[in-house]
């Protein structure tokens, strides 16, 4: 400090900034090279190549954990390079909805785990699970079909608007005992495990089930009083209780009323192929009568006429509010260095001469 007392107020803040921002960087230098993720155009194809380029990112990742100005200016790369994935699809319907293949999925996949590596450097390198499901890479497993993925969709009784920004993932990959994963605006179909058998239509089965889920999350969000309204309705309907979402194949699952939901979808506003396999047994309430079918089929045709709730163009893989997260912390980190320079500032005058003039060390300015 002792140096610093002749110095003009700008510059003494300038300088606490300077040291401020050596000690966000860690050692001041870069201690590894960025990942190849972040200097190439191209991204890797295979499983064993995400893979291993996953495992290079973890190691780079704890080599810098603490540099958290490089870790944002490469949340910027990665984010762009996210946009720029999901708004090229391998497919873009008339309808409205885009089809990605396994291959482009797993690139996303592969990016999105990059991304919340450096949302949260504290936690571990996010790689092999995918909400809340572990995931399996197997060279023999079957991937979904796009050109099936297409004539289910269009086969469905559904206006234009339904399918506006409706994404379609076709994984590279398993997610133990679930086909299938579906939210508003996205649906992932996962493989099939090497040597397991399914049915026949298993892939029109699961993918109209999750527009299911698609529907009752963009027409009928309970956070809003029509919302809730409507689910009053369908639940009177279909004589049942609610029941909120359970753990994948569990009884709590089976009473989930979403569950129940898409599955009436699926067999009472699907096409043949999807409706043809009779109704799961699995869940917690029969299958409804004829009668009662007709009337979910005309509730079905009559919610997709209320306004629909925008989807998150980077569901579900991040979420656009999360992914700002990490660049305004910095921002507010800076913030706070220049408040701790200008207060060192008033501190000193306060003492009138009379500082002992020993060097404060980063750990007690920043600590």
């Amino acid at each position: 400090m002792a140096l610093t007392r002749g110095l003009p107020r700008g510059i003494y803040v300038l300088w606490l900034l300077a040291v401020f921002l050596f000690y966000l960087s860690g050692t001041g230098a870069r201690g590894a090279s960025l990942p190849r993720l972040l200097t190439e155009e191209t991204l890797p194809l295979t499983g064993a190549e995400l893979r291993a380029w996953a495992a290079e990112d973890r190691a780079y990742m704890l080599s810098a954990k603490n540099n958290l100005l490089e870790q944002a200016a490469e949340l910027k790369i990665l984010r762009q390079k996210l946009k720029n994935l999901l708004e090229h699809p391998d497919y873009q319907d008339e309808l409205g909805f885009s089809v990605y293949t396994p291959e482009s999925t797993g690139r996303i996949y592969l990016v999105a785990a990059a991304i919340e590596a450096r949302l949260d450097p504290t936690d571990d390198y996010p790689w092999g699970e995918l909400l809340g499901h572990q995931i399996t890479w197997e060279a023999k497993q079957r991937h979904p079909e796009l050109a099936r993925v297409v004539r289910a969709l269009r086969a469905l009784d559904l206006p234009q608007k339904v399918f506006r920004d409706y994404r379609v993932f076709l994984l590279p990959f398993s997610l133990g005992d679930a086909g299938g994963y579906g939210g508003n605006g996205y649906a992932l179909l996962a493989a099939t495990p090497a040597g397991t058998t399914v049915i026949p239509n298993q892939l029109e089965v699961t993918l109209t089930h999750e527009v299911g889920h698609h529907l009752h999350s963009r027409y009928m969000d309970r956070s809003t009083p029509n919302g809730r309204r409507l689910w009053e309705r369908y639940l009177q309907l279909r004589k049942i209780p609610w029941q909120g979402p359970g753990e994948v194949n569990t009884s709590a699952w089976g009473a989930s009323s979403e569950e129940v939901f898409a599955e009436d979808f699926r067999f009472w506003a699907g096409d043949s192929a999807a409706a043809k396999t009779g109704y799961f047994g699995d869940l917690a309430y029969p299958e409804p009568d004829a009668g009662s079918g007709q009337l979910l089929r005309r509730f079905f045709q009559a919610i997709v006429e209320e306004p629909g709730r925008p989807a998150d163009p980077m569901a579900p893989w991040l979420s656009s509010r999360k992914i700002t997260t990490k660049p305004g912390v910095l921002a507010i980190w800076l913030v706070t260095g220049g408040g701790v320079g200008l207060a060192a500032i008033r501190w000193r005058k306060k003492q009138s001469g009379r500082y002992s003039g020993h060097f404060v060390s980063k750990s007690q300015v920043y600590g």
